[in-house]
Parts: structure tokens; C-alpha cells; sequence
């Protein structure tokens, strides 16, 4: 059982805005959430870059695109930090634009997530897209799904807010009606997978880029 602290902190509308005032182990952040409500992250502590570094080569091997995005990531926002956040509250974060082309090697311009974004509520909300229009992207949500069941959930990267510039600015563009809200950096179809499953856990732990307070 997920243990929750009593001494809720509620930080603003973003996570860092509560940085420095005490222990990130004795906190529960709440980071902004819809409708101005908040998602509550439990089990706060900080992370090195090189951690961040050594978790992406796990997940994916050689894969300098995902490393050159981290280290970008890490330029703009400077700290990561480790946190729990419940299955119930996982369908608030927010998904960038995403398209077949992404993840085929096909040259489509179906688009399965819009410049607009979703969250992953949303996003699920049409899985059904990805089966009918992109197979080769509903194969990987499988794939996830089953080494989710023999192994276990793998990391999940969100952002404390959009990227608002940098090589990803396209996919991110679009999302400055979300304001400053948890979002999406990787982990797409094993956040999907997780949320097709009948038997969930209770709560997902994620890395998050968030804004060093200097």
C-alpha cells in the first residue's frame, strides 16, 4: 500500500515552486492537473542526470535520438526527481502530437494525437485509431502489454510542463492551452499498454524533469 502524507503541500501550479523549503523526502507535490485541480506525487526525491542517463540506456539501447532528447531536456528544466503517482491520476498527463510516421517506417501523415494534444485518458479513449490505422504502433502497445505482465512496468519520463522550444518544439507546440501540466517525454505505448490492463497497479513510478531553483 502506497503510503500517503498527511502533510499534503500544495506548490503553486507547478512542482518546483515548493523547492527548498524542506526534505523532498518528507513532501507529496501536487503538480498541476485539469480543471486547476492537481495530481498528487507521493515519494519525492531527487535523481542524478546521469541515473536519468543510465534508466534510458536500459529501455533503449543505443538509441541516440531518445539520449539527444534527454540531454535537451536536461539543458532547459536542470533536475530530475523520482515520484509515485496513482493509476487514478495517470490519465491526466498530458500527450504531445504523434503520428504514424513516428513509429513506422512508413511515411503517413496519419496523425493519432493531435498538435493539440490529449491527455492519456483522451488518448486511450481512441486506442481503437491506432488498431484500425496504425498496426505497426498497436503491435508496440502489445508488445508492452505482455512485457508489462512478465516484467513489470519500465520507466516513464514526463516533463514538468511542455517543452516550449528546442528540436522538439514541433510535437509541442501545440500545447500551450495546457498551461503548466505534467507531460508526456517517453514511455507512449507502455503508458497505453498499462492503461488497457484489467489488473492495474496501484500507482506508477515516473522520472520528471522539473526546473532547478537555483
Amino acid at each position: 500500500m502506497l503510503k500517503k502524507n498527511e502533510n499534503l503541500y500544495v506548490v503553486g501550479t507547478a512542482i518546483t515552486d515548493f523547492y527548498g523549503k524542506e526534505s523532498l523526502s518528507k513532501l507529496c507535490f501536487m503538480a498541476k492537473g485539469p480543471d486547476n485541480s492537481y495530481i498528487k506525487l507521493y515519494d519525492v526525491r531527487d535523481v542524478s542526470f546521469d541515473f536519468i542517463l543510465k534508466e534510458c540506456q536500459k529501455d533503449h539501447r543505443n538509441d541516440e535520438k531518445l539520449i539527444r532528447k534527454i540531454n535537451f531536456v536536461q539543458c532547459m528544466f536542470g533536475k530530475w526527481i523520482s515520484a509515485k503517482i496513482l493509476i487514478d491520476d495517470l490519465g491526466f498527463i498530458v500527450l504531445p502530437y504523434h503520428s504514424l510516421r513516428v513509429c513506422s517506417s512508413k511515411r503517413s501523415n496519419i496523425v493519432l494525437i493531435p498538435k493539440e494534444g490529449y491527455t492519456l485518458s483522451e488518448a486511450y479513449k481512441k486506442i481503437e485509431n491506432f488498431r484500425l490505422y496504425a498496426p505497426e504502433c498497436y503491435a508496440k502497445i502489445l508488445n508492452q502489454k505482455k512485457l508489462i505482465l512478465e516484467y513489470g512496468l519500465r520507466s516513464i519520463f514526463l516533463t514538468e510542463e511542455p517543452l516550449s522550444s528546442g528540436p522538439l518544439r514541433r510535437s509541442y507546440s501545440g500545447l500551450k492551452k495546457w498551461g503548466r501540466r505534467l507531460t508526456h517525454l517517453d514511455g507512449l505505448h507502455r503508458l497505453l499498454a498499462l492503461m488497457s490492463m484489467e489488473k492495474k497497479p496501484e500507482y506508477v513510478e515516473c522520472y520528471v524533469a522539473v526546473t532547478k531553483i537555483s
